[in-house]
C-alpha cells in the first residue's frame, strides 16, 4: 500500500544538514507505520533550494531516486548551461538615441542605435564580442571607424541613401560583419 506524506514546512530543529524521520506515522486509514519502517533522510539542502516542495510532496510518493534527479536535473541558478528550446512570449528592446557627430557603439545601452545628427556621423564599433549583434538607424550618412575591423557584405563600406537607412552587425568574436539592410526609409 503506497502512503503520501502531506507536509506544510519541513525544518530541521536540530541544525544538522538533514531531516531525519524517526517517528512512527499514523495514516489516515488508522493503521500506524513504526518508526523502524522510516528509513533514509531527505536533505534540507534539497528543501531550502525549492526543488522539492510541500505541493510535490503532498502530491507524489516519489522514491529518493526520483528526489535525487529533480535535484541534480535544476538548472544551476547562477551559471550552468540550458538546451533544447525556449519559448519566449515577449523581447523588450532598448533604442539608443543621438544626435552628435560621432558615436560609440555601447551595447550595455541596447542593441538598437538610432543616429540622427545634422551631418556625417563617425560610428565606433564595439570590442568583437562572439554572438553579439546590433542595428545602427541612421537619418544621416554615417563614415565607420577603422579599429575594430568590420567585414561589410560586398566587401566595402555601403554608401547611405537618401531616408533612414538601416545597417545591422553580428560578432564571431574576432571580427564584425557588417551588411545595409535597406535603405530610403521615409
Amino acid at each position: 500500500m503506497a502512503a503520501k506524506l502531506k507536509v506544510d514546512e519541513l525544518e530541521s530543529v536540530d541544525g544538522s544538514t538533514n531531516l531525519i524521520l524517526n517517528n512512527s506515522v499514523t495514516m489516515a486509514s488508522g493503521k500506524t507505520l513504526p518508526a523502524a519502517s522510516l528509513t533514509g533522510t531527505i536533505a534540507v539542502a534539497r528543501i531550502a533550494d525549492g526543488t522539492i516542495t510541500a505541493a510535490k510532496l503532498a502530491a507524489d510518493t516519489a522514491t529518493q531516486a526520483e528526489l535525487d534527479a529533480v535535484s541534480t536535473a535544476s538548472l544551476a541558478k547562477a551559471g550552468g548551461t540550458m538546451t533544447g528550446e525556449v519559448v519566449l512570449d515577449e523581447i523588450t528592446e532598448t533604442e539608443a538615441t543621438s544626435a552628435a557627430t560621432t558615436y560609440t557603439v555601447n551595447l550595455a545601452n541596447g542593441t538598437i542605435f538610432d543616429l540622427t545628427s545634422g551631418s556625417t556621423c563617425t560610428v565606433t564599433m564595439p570590442a568583437f564580442e562572439a554572438g553579439k549583434s546590433f542595428t545602427v538607424i541612421s537619418t544621416v550618412p554615417s563614415a565607420w571607424a577603422s579599429s575594430p575591423a568590420i567585414i561589410w557584405s560586398g566587401g566595402a563600406a555601403p554608401t547611405t541613401g537618401s531616408g533612414r537607412t538601416i545597417y545591422s552587425f553580428v560578432s564571431d568574436g574576432a571580427r564584425w560583419y557588417g551588411m545595409q539592410a535597406g535603405t530610403g526609409f521615409a
